[in-house]
């Protein structure tokens, strides 16, 4: 097994929890002491185009000969000092501008796809521009020399894909058949025209609110406003209570229902579950980030938009839209869900999005399933130290089909402590064009120090990572002789950092690499790696990353749990497992 330079991590959890900044690898730390040993000799040099260096700053290459001034590394501008401003990694001089972030005259702005005898090349980073060059001895017989008119970039041949396009998702998102067929007492709601004095057993005698609820009955939900409420109705053995959005063509009882009762979409303040078995599905979307049957939101700079107490059991969470109306404010401690020592939790076909800390809080769970969600923004600081989906000291997970979007602080994914049998797979973890922010440690960590209890059994499979933004765009694990972490079949395409690092990875091969610039590591080396020499993306720069040509073959034989992508397509059905979040189907 070969593995990519590894660096000893000197992490501290209490410094990572209190000053937000990873602390980099041991190398990585040498190179800083050396640059800042060297500062009278950057004093005063030259500095690009027409820019000179003050003393205490060093002229920073900020990738592809873009320069600017700087005192040292960052993560966030609350590290730097007066007049100064973290921006990719760096204290940069605000008297001492960057210079203008435009593309070079000849390329183009975002990632673009090339024509065979084409290879894309990434000329410029903020903002990420880029050109097709020819390459020699291409398939078409071309040879080193201009571009055609057409500068060599392909067609878009999937225009009617939109960024905020959901994949097909039935066969994984909801149960088959109608809450209207099922044989479960069932239950009215309409704010509008309804009424808590009534006994809710008709849309004539619809409730106002959520009270008063039965275990083992339908509530069908209309559209409107409803007030935060908290869920906790007694439990009565297993039996769960179905919360569901009314639709057009499934809201029980035909008398009394008009279709504008179901055009919009049923909104509600902060939700709390304080006892276990429910079903909230608010049985539609059209999008990403649009036409979902249910609304939380959370107005409070402490409120967590949902959340789970008394270590309740089975919730399921569907077809639903968690806002943060706040917006992703540093230093404000608001998270998504916050669900500590939750068991038998399922997330699917929903958005969480916009905190101001950590998008999913975790710890202490046990058998969760996440999937065919949208998981977006947050902000991170000394005070608020923010996340994607953390996942400490927490057993039996599996993340799968997600869009991971926009994440700060740690990593978009952060384990911890403990965690045994975790599968991360099929997902698109991504830094949009124009996002400013960064992570440290990795896109995917366990943040145990060494000698405690680590992380055993993941298996990281078939994700994209695609134009990450941070220290280290890989992973990085606390290794005991335990462990076993899997990484197999994934792309690493356009990340900027200082690596992408496989620190104690136990066996990583069949990866695909392209397009990413590293300023302190070479890409990890393995076996039957593949360099992607053009964009293999059909659309990078809205993020659509559906495979336009198939990968070199990945690891065949995998579980069968692991051989369908998240479009449904079955992986290697044409004889080739490709690699990253799409299996490639030809049209």
């Amino acid at each position: 097994m070969t593995k990519s330079p590894r660096c000893q991590p000197i992490l501290s959890i209490h410094w990572i929890l209190s000053v937000l900044l990873p602390v980099w690898a041991s190398c990585d730390a040498d190179r800083v002491a050396e640059r800042s040993t060297a500062d009278d000799a950057l004093a005063l040099a030259p500095c690009g185009t027409g820019r000179t260096c003050t003393a205490g700053h060093q002229c920073i290459d900020r990738m592809s000969g873009r320069t600017a001034c700087a005192t040292g590394p960052c993560s966030v501008s609350s590290q730097c000092t007066d007049e100064h401003v973290c921006r990719e990694g760096w204290c940069i001089d605000v008297a001492q501008p960057p210079e203008p972030d435009v593309c070079p005259s000849g390329s183009t702005e975002g990632l673009i796809g090339c024509a065979p005898g084409y290879a894309v090349h990434v000329a410029w980073r903020r903002p990420l521009c880029s050109v097709c060059e020819r390459t020699s001895a291409s398939d078409d017989g071309g040879v080193d020399g201009p571009l055609p008119a057409d500068g060599g970039v392909v067609p878009d041949r999937l225009a009617d894909r939109t960024p905020d396009a959901s994949p097909p998702e039935g066969f994984l998102c909801g149960e088959a058949g109608r809450y209207s067929d099922r044989t479960n007492p069932k239950r009215y709601v309409d704010p509008t025209h309804g009424n808590d004095a009534n006994n809710g057993m008709s849309w004539g005698n619809a409730f106002a609110t959520l009270h008063a609820l039965e275990r083992g009955a339908i509530y069908f939900v209309a559209d409107g406003d409803h007030p935060a409420v908290v869920l906790g109705a007694a439990e009565r053995g297993g039996e769960r209570i179905f919360v569901v959005r009314a639709t057009a063509d499934d809201h029980g009882s035909d008398a009394g229902f008009s279709l504008d009762m179901a055009d919009g979409r049923a909104e509600f303040g902060n939700v709390t579950f304080s006892t276990g078995h429910w079903v909230f599905d608010g049985q539609q979307r059209t999008g990403w980030q649009s036409g979902y049957g249910f609304r939380v939101t959370n107005l409070s700079p402490s409120g967590k938009i949902l959340r789970i107490d008394n270590a309740s059991t089975d919730i399921t969470l569907r077809y639903v839209d968690f806002e943060n109306l706040r917006g992703a404010v540093p230093g404000e401690s608001t998270d998504g869900i916050y669900a500590p020592s939750a068991s038998d939790l399922t997330l699917q076909c929903s958005a969480v999005r916009d905190v101001g800390r950590t998008v999913l809080l975790l710890d202490g769970s046990r058998n969760v399933l996440i999937e065919h969600s949208y998981l977006a923004r947050n902000a991170s600081s000394p005070d608020a130290h923010g996340d994607g989906v953390r996942f400490w000291a927490a057993d039996r997970g599996i993340i799968r089909y997600n869009r991971i979007e926009d994440i700060v602080g740690t990593g978009p994914i952060v384990l911890a402590w403990g965690n045994d049998h975790v599968d991360i797979y099929g997902n698109v973890i991504l830094h949009t064009p124009g996002f400013a922010g960064a992570f440290g440690t990795g896109a995917i960590v366990d943040i145990s120090e060494p000698g405690e209890i680590g992380v055993s059994n993941v298996r990281i499979y078939n994700n994209t990572f695609l134009g990450l933004r941070a220290l280290n765009a890989g992973l990085l694990f606390q290794l005991r002789a335990s462990d076993t972490i899997d990484v197999r079949n994934n792309i690493w395409f356009g990340c900027e950092a200082h690596q992408i690092g496989m620190i104690n990875v136990t066996v990583h091969d069949f990866n695909a690499y392209g397009g990413n610039v590293l300023s302190s590591y070479p890409e990890p080396s393995e076996p039957n790696g593949q360099t992607l020499t053009a964009d293999p993306f059909v659309d990078s720069a809205t993020g659509d990353v559906h495979l336009r040509l198939p990968t070199e073959g990945g690891q065949g034989g995998l579980p069968p749990e692991f051989l369908v992508d998240p479009d449904g397509s079955t992986r290697g059905a044409d004889g080739t497992v490709d690699r990253g979040a799409f299996e490639f189907v030809s049209e």
